[in-house]
């Protein structure tokens, strides 16, 4: 408990206590108390300081004592607040007087008047105690059209709400770029309607959308459907598949494409229970149970019928995470399945750790998601719903549509994105370039302060945190290199169909992202271009990134990536929760030293 509540002094050779209190030092030194960490919660994504807001609240007038919390009113998680007041005073007036001062998701959703607070018997004020709310139905507006109720069911399942009101703005809900990909994707399996992310941003609303939807007119377009392929001893490649092995076989006994990472858990897991899941898991995707081989001059993927997996239990006295991850993370044989193992270390305080790795080549971030959601599921006692499709059914109609006009017509998108004399990014550098590139890498981390800013300026110019971020990292491209024309590089989800989203295989395509910067436009100028650009790139986001190399007729320099050399990534969801009964996990994620 000691060394739990005891640091290190920074200052000097003494140890600090840890309050738990949060403060922020002012330009002229003095300490300014903002809270407590635990108060400090996250909603949607955000981070959200509760004292924040009822310090805010307290300071105005006729205000005597009030508590922010965050509870579920109609099963979505809001911000609450609960007011002593002392006379007349309004739930208006309050959220327009905090809209003054605070981020538009920190402002309460709903504010209630009491005439004084629970408190516990220390004297703290018990908020297990506090009322719970009911909605009127003025703040929800339920759906009232067929296309009205079919959106809310999308836009909860997008944003994993309850309930969402037609007249709630999908952005303020926590939507972004990647949401509106899915929405984009959503809307066509549904309604077989054709809408831009651009239409997104016009209608945001439930209400708005579907009146657009009602003025559309419905396409059908058989390439965008995916069948079930017919089973057959190999199948295709698909195009982020060919990237990863051609890649890999430059250097074969790298582990750049490793995917790593482990649970840590405070107690020791059921071994045998951990075992029958990873059985499951493994014979219900078939990317698991993929190998690669040649067939003539082509490569090809082949799948087992089952794989029989077995989970290594190792106890070990000492807990070093480190040196088990160095000798853990080995190269895979692309020629055996099942491309994936994991390994269980029990450590002598009771506390365990489960190290799993993949290769890149079967899954990618989104299916890092689904294994550990399902996971859990299953180790928890829950079933999972079937899927109707598999990786090499996406393979299968990739390979057959690659032709198609609907690839053409992207293919052509690209083409005149990337017209011309295509630019070199010669970043000043404190060393020459090697002739041959390698992927040794490492990660440098800075802090960036409160995004509230960022958050309130994207509203303001209908943007997103990515489009923003890109438009920084364009100027900062610049400002190193004096040039104004560049490329940059960023990888997309590349499930633009509802029907692959709980699939798991290696779908991410890199899109190559061009502007040129204006020294003489303003920011925001610069911001309505990139963001216009980028949501044009999204919606041709399917063209396999190495068809628009090949197209281009790019000469291959090996001390060189084609077509850019710097890539931007924005990751906004964080990990996926881990809630395993009976055990407290967290995650472990070791830096591999790599440059993938």
């Amino acid at each position: 408990l000691t060394k739990k509540a005891f640091i290190k002094d920074p200052f000097s050779e003494n140890v600090m206590y840890k309050t738990g209190d949060i403060a922020k030092y002012r330009a002229d030194g003095e300490l300014v108390y903002i809270g407590r960490k635990d108060f400090q919660v996250k909603l949607r994504g955000l981070r959200i300081e509760l004292d924040e807001i009822t310090n805010k609240i307290v300071k105005l007038e006729n205000v005597i004592n009030a508590v922010s919390v965050i509870k579920k009113v109609n099963n979505i998680d809001c911000i609450c607040s609960y007011v002593v007041s002392s006379g007349n005073i309004t739930e208006e007036y309050i959220k327009s007087a905090l809209k003054q001062s605070l981020p538009y998701y920190m402002v309460p959703s709903h504010v209630v008047f009491m005439e004084s607070l629970p408190i516990t018997l220390n004297g703290k004020i018990d908020t297990k105690r506090l009322p719970e709310i009911e909605v009127k139905q003025s703040d929800y507006i339920a759906p009232s059209t067929e296309t009205e109720k079919k959106l809310e069911k999308i836009w909860c399942d997008i944003l994993d709400m309850e309930q969402v009101s037609i007249n709630s703005d999908f952005f303020d809900l926590g939507g972004d770029s990647l949401c509106s990909i899915k929405l984009v994707s959503e809307v066509y399996s549904v309604f077989n309607i054709k809408i831009g992310i651009k239409d997104i941003f016009k209608a945001s609303t439930i209400k708005t959308l579907a009146e657009l939807i009602d003025e559309s007119v419905a396409v059908e377009d058989d390439a965008q459907n995916i069948p079930k392929a017919e089973v057959r001893d190999s199948y295709p490649l698909s195009s982020a598949q060919k990237r990863i092995y051609f890649t890999v076989n430059m250097e074969p006994d790298t582990v750049t494409y490793n995917t790593p990472g482990a649970l840590l858990f405070d107690k020791h897991p059921d071994a045998e229970k951990l075992e029958k899941c990873f059985n499951i898991l493994l014979n219900r995707h078939c990317a698991f149970r993929t190998y690669f081989a040649l067939d003539g001059e082509q490569v090809v993927q082949k799948v087992l019928p089952k794989v029989e997996f077995k989970l290594d239990v190792i106890n070990m006295d000492e807990k070093n995470l480190e040196s088990i991850f160095e000798s853990f993370v080995k190269p895979f044989d692309l020629s055996k399945a099942p491309l994936f193992r994991a390994k269980l270390y029990n450590f002598a305080d009771g506390s365990s750790a489960l190290f799993i790795d993949m290769h890149h080549i079967i899954c990618d971030g989104e299916s890092v998601g689904i294994f550990v959601d399902e996971l859990c599921k299953l180790y928890n006692g829950e079933k999972l719903d079937a899927n109707d499709l598999d990786y090499v059914d996406f393979a299968v109609w990739e390979d057959k549509n690659i032709n198609s006009e609907r690839y053409a017509r992207s293919k052509r998108f690209w083409l005149k994105q990337l017209d011309g004399e295509l630019p070199v990014l010669n970043m000043p550098t404190s060393s020459a370039r090697p002739n041959v590139q390698s992927f040794d890498g490492n990660k440098i981390y800075r802090t960036i302060s409160s995004n509230a800013k960022v958050l309130e300026f994207c509203k303001k110019h209908n943007s997103t945190p990515f489009t923003f971020l890109l438009s920084v990292y364009y100027i900062a491209l610049y400002k190193y290199t004096n040039q104004n024309d560049l490329i940059v590089g960023s990888p997309i989800i590349g499930r633009d169909k509802a029907s692959l989203y709980n699939i798991i295989g290696m779908f991410v395509n890199s899109l190559a992202l061009r502007a040129k910067v204006d020294s003489k436009s303003t920011f925001a100028e610069f911001l309505r271009v990139v963001t216009a650009n980028c949501f044009n790139c999204f919606e041709h986001q399917s063209e396999p990134f190495d068809e628009i190399v090949k197209a281009l007729k790019i000469s291959r320099d090996t001390s060189r990536n084609p077509l850019f050399d710097t890539m931007f990534i924005y990751q906004n969801e964080g990990q996926p929760e881990i809630k395993l009964n009976g055990l407290n996990t967290t995650y472990y994620a070791p830096d591999d030293h790599s440059s993938k």
